[in-house]
């Protein structure tokens, strides 16, 4: 079978503070009835750094109706490891890149690329410690309030130190191009002299998807990602 893309933000359910198994990701597609007899569905991970320099995985759960229908997800906990039972009914800890590309049956047990079968396969949440240069902080802080996603990523006030911010929320939020970036912080903070590339470095150190540029954009600087995980 053909390997499922990982799905756009808006076609991806948050459940990365509730879902931490594949099987927890499967009822969740169920209720969104994205999940269909007929349907499989597979994991993908990706890299993510950390401001820290540590690297974990985003894992998403993704169902695809038919080959050529858009495919919705499940975003897991970002991980680095995950633990799954062996046919022989012993838990064991696996590297999480061995789940990329991993199918899972409808009772939840997952295949892995190797053919390994597993059962109540969970991510184990990456213990994440973040800590961002105070230009980086002023960059994601601007950002924040151009799209006006304060209530978003924010716990308390929104403050430019980022003590209140929830960096858990930042990924999946829809941004505008680096350039509306540049020009929203050159208005707001003559005094921040920064350029597109360092942005887009401040962006990904902290998890936020980097802007696209030219007609690929996200015209809309206030259209951001907030999925609903009931």
């Amino acid at each position: 079978m053909k390997d499922y893309e990982i799905p756009w933000p808006r076609c991806t359910f948050d459940g990365r503070t509730k879902a931490m198994s594949a099987a927890a990701a499967l009822d969740k597609l169920r209720v969104e009835h994205r999940l269909f007899e007929d349907s499989v569905a597979q994991i993908r991970t990706a890299p993510l750094k950390l401001p820290t320099g540590e690297v974990t995985s985003i894992v998403v759960v993704i169902a695809q109706e038919l080959e050529n229908s858009p495919s919705w997800g499940v975003a897991l906990a970002s991980s680095t490891v995950f633990t799954g039972r062996n046919i022989a009914g012993n838990v064991e800890t696996f590297e999480i890149s061995l789940l990329d590309r991993a199918w899972v049956a409808r009772n939840g047990t997952v295949e892995l690329s190797d053919g390994t079968h597993l059962h109540a396969v969970n991510v184990i949440p990456t213990p994440i410690c973040r800590e961002l240069a105070p230009l980086q902080r002023r960059i994601v802080y601007w950002t924040i309030k151009l799209i006006r996603a304060e209530a978003k990523c924010y716990r308390g006030r929104a403050t430019k130190d980022l003590r209140h911010l929830d960096y858990s929320n930042l990924y999946g939020l829809r941004l505008p191009t680096l350039k509306a970036i540049e020009r929203y912080i050159r208005e707001n903070d003559p005094q921040l002299s920064v350029s597109r590339q360092t942005i887009a470095n401040a962006l990904a150190a902290c998890g936020m998807r980097r802007p696209r540029s030219g007609r690929l954009a996200v015209a809309s600087s206030t259209a951001t990602f907030s999925p609903e995980f009931d």
